[in-house]
């Protein structure tokens, strides 16, 4: 699998210089032109939306990503549109990608029309909003009103000791929502989620393709099954370890374990 986008937007990173107050990592960057290629190749469609949006690198990424009719929605209490436009030109120079900009925390929008009318309609949120407990959980809220049953729910900030109730909050909210929620993988300060319709088609691919797709684009990354064999809930991934591309609880594997 070709991960055009990742290669695109890591260029035109570089090119773009230093990001002041973060910016997503290659390894994310790279996760994200995954799964939606996943996604691409069964037909998938939607919209897509990010919540917190700071100044705008990640939603480049999500431009380069938007397929023709979808529409990109962009979510923060303070919206910095010119910085968000600049790194837009910059990734996709001389398209005409519309952002829609929307001021206000989830907890507001779910109820305005423009998003209420457009629930299930989505295909990709990513969360990078305001990190305490409850704000996290109203995030997820509007994440999973808005994405169809083939829809990805990406969250940043996880496992950060600096934010460790967004973490917890990822948790509880599958927990409590099993019937909508499902954790699909965990790395690079990243958590993926999609419903429980999908979850297995992705579950699977993920198995499969992760690891021959990130090797083919220069990142390789060892896949921790959290449990005997792949029939654990969520999968983690973390730089290659030496000892092996897979690890089963306790055990390295230079090959898929059966």
């Amino acid at each position: 699998m070709n991960l055009n986008e990742y290669e695109t937007f890591r260029a035109a990173t570089e090119q773009g210089g230093s990001l002041e107050g973060g910016g997503i990592n290659d390894h994310s960057a790279a996760m994200f032109n995954f799964l939606s290629n996943l996604q691409q190749s069964q037909g998938i469609k939607g919209h897509l939306m990010e919540i917190g949006v700071w100044k705008g690198h990640t939603a480049s990424l999500l431009a380069l990503l938007q397929q023709e009719q979808e529409r990109l929605f962009l979510s923060d209490m303070t919206i910095r549109e010119q910085e968000v436009q600049a790194w837009r030109d910059l990734m996709i120079p001389g398209q005409d990608k519309k952002f829609q900009f929307l001021h206000g925390d989830s907890g507001v929008l779910r109820k305005r029309n423009v998003l209420h009318e457009l629930f299930g309609e989505f295909r990709w949120v990513h969360i990078d909003g305001e990190h305490s407990y409850e704000g996290v959980i109203s995030d997820l809220d509007l994440a999973f009103d808005c994405i169809g049953r083939s829809g990805i729910v990406a969250c940043d900030d996880v496992f950060h000791p600096m934010s460790a109730c967004v973490t917890q909050a990822i948790f509880d909210y599958v927990a409590r929502n099993a019937h909508k929620a499902r954790l699909l993988v965990l790395g690079f300060c990243k958590a993926y989620l999609t419903t429980p319709y999908w979850y297995d088609f992705y579950h699977q691919a993920c198995y499969k393709e992760l690891l021959p797709t990130f090797d083919e684009a220069k990142l390789p990354i060892t896949l921790c099954l959290n449990g005997w064999n792949q029939s654990s809930d969520y999968y983690s991934i973390i730089p290659r370890r030496s000892e092996g591309k897979y690890v089963t609880i306790g055990q390295f594997h230079e090959d898929i374990p059966s």
